[in-house]
């Protein structure tokens, strides 16, 4: 900022430039102006401190990015959702990412860190939709550099997920970390390069990623008739999923579907239960209200012919499309 002369303060009115401009983010932390006076700080005093070290320990080389980091993760993992959920806070936080990956060489350790304020973020204030785009942001940056823990936090986000099962929004960034694209990724480059980054020469090597999304595929629906679980989130997830991969990778999954509907479909005709269901909605012959285990059986029972449904009508549409 050529209108903020910061190399003219001493050191004193420096480290209480850089203390107010934290108390402005608390205050007011959309607030373009403070942030940029803000990074413009941290910017000047990690600069300076490589060349010419500073007397106050508050500025010193060797701390004063760990420091910024921390008093960042303070504000995100506070219990302020002005805080909590600041688009400007969690840029700022992909800033000190960045800037940590420089001054770390190979040594990746302190990226489980920076997950597990994600992941807190998230316990203090479900539904965090700029967490979750971080997370996102994370892993296509360890993806594309190539580091090794990404792996790990496919695992870590399903976890949540399964612990969150109504949580759209971390379920909406598990999928779309496991159907990722290479081809999603330009303005994730262009994002990188603003940081100072320089991109691979190569795209790194691409694991067998259908196998990854057979076995998720797999593990989702165990995991939902072990649970029992009803919540659209998750088959709208299972959704997403099938629609990546080709009829010949599902028609397994999709015989076991069948067969439990079918099974089904005949207890509740022993019982003398009718359901009609039309448009995704349903409706049922008799009254429910007192037999609620059974209530929540039927729901489930719902959601599965709905995701056939959908699964069948799909294919149909693709097989018309593959014969033009």
């Amino acid at each position: 900022m050529a209108n903020f002369p910061i190399a003219k303060y001493k050191e004193d009115k420096l480290v209480e430039l850089y203390y107010m401009t934290i108390g402005i983010l608390l205050v007011t932390n959309e607030n373009h102006t403070s942030i940029n006076i803000h990074n413009e700080i941290v910017s000047y005093i990690l600069k300076r401190s490589s060349s010419e070290p500073f007397h106050d320990l508050i500025l010193d080389s060797n701390k004063f990015l760990d420091k910024e980091i921390s008093i960042v993760e303070i504000l995100l993992n506070s219990n302020n959702n002005k805080l909590n959920k600041s688009s400007s806070l969690w840029y700022l936080y992909k800033r000190l990412f960045i800037l940590k990956y420089k001054a770390s060489q190979e040594d990746h350790g302190y990226i489980s860190n920076f997950i597990k304020v994600v992941l807190k973020s998230c316990e203090l204030h479900p539904t965090n939709y700029y967490a979750w785009n971080f997370m996102r942001w994370l892993y296509k940056f360890l993806k594309f550099y190539n580091i090794k823990i990404k792996l790990d936090l496919i695992n870590i986000i399903e976890g949540f997920c399964f612990k969150n099962n109504n949580d759209f929004a971390s379920w909406s960034c598990y999928i779309d970390i496991l159907t990722f694209q290479w081809d999603d990724l330009e303005f994730f480059k262009f994002e990188i390069q603003k940081f100072g980054l320089i991109l691979p020469s190569n795209k790194p090597q691409e694991s067998n990623h259908i196998d990854l999304l057979q076995r998720k595929l797999e593990k989702l629906i165990n995991w939902i008739n072990q649970n029992e679980i009803i919540s659209n989130v998750s088959y709208e997830s299972l959704r997403k999923i099938f629609k990546i991969l080709e009829s010949s990778n599902i028609s397994i999954h999709l015989n076991e579907l069948n067969f439990q509907i079918e099974g089904f479909n005949e207890y509740l005709s022993q019982r003398g239960i009718k359901f009609s269901l039309k448009n995704g909605w349903y409706e049922l012959n008799e009254n429910l209200d007192n037999d609620l285990i059974l209530s929540q059986k039927i729901k489930r029972h719902i959601n599965w012919i709905r995701l056939l449904n959908w699964i069948n009508t799909n294919t149909k549409q693709q097989t018309k499309t593959n014969k033009h």
